[in-house]
């Protein structure tokens, strides 16, 4: 199946930008003009990535990630988060709230796609492999066979700390996904950079004595020799 992507603006030409731009994946598209709407469609249908705008009238983009941060029945989808320059602080609430990356405006459609394209990736990776749910439910259970699933899930998780990444849009998207508490250590030229996470949820960022949006900014910027995950 292909990935569905909700996109949150209430800017129209922008949603006619954005659905051009991602036109020539094989994702499945829908919009909407404001938080409630899009809390009402993520409530009802199922979405693996959001593309968000932080400036709307009724609901701001900030207000709708701490709605859903919320309740707990409710999953944040894989969330790009859109904003200006001037507003990074509001971006760095949002990553603290289960956004997984950020763009600033006016938005690069090369930049959007490639993010987008590691994003399906990532996506692809967590689910290869995995039975149905149909399946599950007509396979009988097997104490001797769980325990033995259960032993090989505790050596992947091992195996995963010890894991690097492509790239630190990967990472982040990563450890939101799979609501991973630790620390991503990304090696750079000048400097190892830390991200914390809490269960998928970015806590603080420092590089060279820089913090928050600022550190991030930095990273971003700066080719990665390696990214490592620690517990």
């Amino acid at each position: 199946m292909s990935a569905r992507l909700l996109i949150i603006d209430d800017d129209s030409a922008l949603l006619n930008y954005y659905t051009d731009a991602l036109s020539a994946f094989n994702v499945q598209i829908d919009c909407v003009q404001n938080g409630y709407a899009a809390l009402r469609q993520i409530g009802a249908q199922h979405y693996d990535l959001v593309l968000l705008d932080m400036v709307m009238p009724k609901m701001s983009g900030l207000e709708m990630l701490r709605a859903i941060s919320q309740m707990p029945q409710m999953d944040l989808p894989l969330t790009v988060v859109i904003s200006s320059l001037n507003q990074k602080e509001l971006v760095m609430q949002a990553l603290m709230y289960g956004a997984s990356a950020y763009l600033f405006k006016p938005i690069d459609a090369g930049e959007l796609k490639d993010l987008v394209e590691q994003y399906i990736g990532v996506l692809k990776e967590k689910t290869k492999g995995k039975p149905s749910e149909e399946a599950q439910a007509s396979e009988p259970t097997d104490p001797e066979r769980d325990a033995a699933q259960r032993e090989v899930f505790s050596l992947e998780n091992q195996q995963r700390k010890k894991s690097q990444y492509e790239s630190l849009s990967q990472a982040m998207a990563s450890m939101v996904f799979q609501k991973i508490t630790g620390t991503l250590c990304v090696e750079t030229q000048l400097g190892v950079g830390k991200l914390s996470y809490m269960r998928g949820k970015l806590k603080k960022v420092e590089l060279l004595g820089q913090s928050g949006i600022e550190a991030l900014e930095t990273l971003k910027k700066l080719p990665a020799l390696s990214i490592t995950l620690e517990p």
